[in-house]
Parts: structure tokens; sequence; C-alpha cells
């Protein structure tokens, strides 16, 4: 069987006590004695304050530790490269130092090339010029030029020694020829000498060109 209501304020009059109810809970709301919370929040917000400063200097010392780290390795890297550079610039003065001594080492060794080259050319000359020595003559100086030319100072017992290797000479050189001696007693580069034991001899001094190679 199906029941109908006809009476529909009966069903009004049971919502009302939950009406009831609800403006009895916004009421105890408006009432409610908010004073000790308020003290609860004024003494929460230093806290909170005091929280956050404490978390923002834990924060910021970390990120100046780290700081700090990248700071010393980044001068640890400087100190490094520093090093290098000193190193290379250690190396690089020891390569000038080599390349002077590689420079005067050529140096020298051009210099010893040109004697040689210069005594095998006037090796035939000196030789020509000792052989055709005599007896009682002696040298006091010699001096060969690039070009072969000499010159040469030496002392004699007798005059006729003179005439005989000025002859010879002239067998090896085309120009053979007398010098003058810086000497008052000079006779056509001839100079007579008394030394203290009264013996006598004669200096003389000859130039000679144009060799003669056999």
């Amino acid at each position: 069987m199906i029941k109908i209501d006809l009476n529909p304020q009966k069903k009004k009059k049971s919502r009302k006590p939950v009406l009831q109810g609800f403006s009895l809970s916004i009421d105890s709301l408006r009432n409610l004695d908010l004073s000790g919370l308020t003290d609860k929040v004024i003494y929460l917000i230093p806290v909170a304050l005091i929280s956050t400063t404490v978390a923002w200097y834990f924060y910021v010392n970390k990120e100046y530790s780290k700081l700090q780290e990248e700071k010393k390795n980044l001068q640890a890297e400087i100190n490094r490269y520093k090093a290098f550079e000193v190193k290379a610039k250690q190396i690089k003065d020891k390569l000038s130092k080599l390349l002077e001594e590689e420079k005067k080492i050529e140096l020298k060794v051009k210099i010893f090339e040109t004697l040689a080259n210069q005594r095998k050319s006037i090796t035939p000359v000196i030789n020509s010029v000792v052989t055709k020595i005599p007896d009682g003559v002696w040298l006091e100086n010699l001096n060969v030029s690039e070009d072969g030319k000499v010159i040469l100072t030496a002392y004699s017992l007798s005059p006729e020694n003179i005439t005989v290797m000025y002859k010879s000479l002239s067998y090896s050189f085309n120009n053979v020829a007398f010098s003058k001696v810086k000497d008052k007693q000079e006779v056509q580069g001839i100079v007579k000498v008394i030394s203290p034991l009264n013996i006598i001899y004669y200096k003389f001094s000859l130039e000679l060109s144009k060799f003669k190679a056999m």
C-alpha cells in the first residue's frame, strides 16, 4: 500500500530544530573568546621570525662556506698556473741560452773552418820559406796574409847568407824585395848589429808575394 502525506507542514516543523541548531552554532562562534588565541599568535610571530632568521643564517653561512671553498680551489688553480708560468719562463730562458751557445759554437766552427782553409792555402807558402833558410840565418818574425803575401824579419851572421836566401826565395815567389827596417843604420833594408860580446850579425826584412805553386 502507498502512503501519501497530505500534511506538508509537519515536515517543515521537523526541519526547524536543524535550522535552530545551525543558528545556535553561528551564535556560539560569534560569542567565541579569541583573546587567548591572539596571545598565542602574538607569541608565535616572533618565534616564526626567529626561526626564519636562524634558517636564513644557516643558509647564508652554508653558501658562504661554498664560496670560500670555491675561492680556495680557484686560488689553488691560479697558483698552479703561476707555477706553470714560472716553469715555462725558466724553460724559455734556458732555451734562449742554448740558442746563444749554439750561435757561439757555429761561429767558432766557421772560424776554425776559415783557419783550416787558410792553413791549407798558406802551408805551402810557409814551407817554401822555411826550407829556403840557409845555415847561419834565423827568423825573428814571419807574417803570412790571406792572399799569400809574406813579410819576414830575420838575422844572419854574414851578408852572403842573405844573398843566398834571397836567390832561393826568388824560385818560389815572383816578387822578392827588401823592406825597410826601422833603424837609423839601415842600408838597403839591412842593419848591421854588434852584440855586447862583439859578435857582428845582420838584421833584414823581406817582402814576398805571388807564390809560385808547384
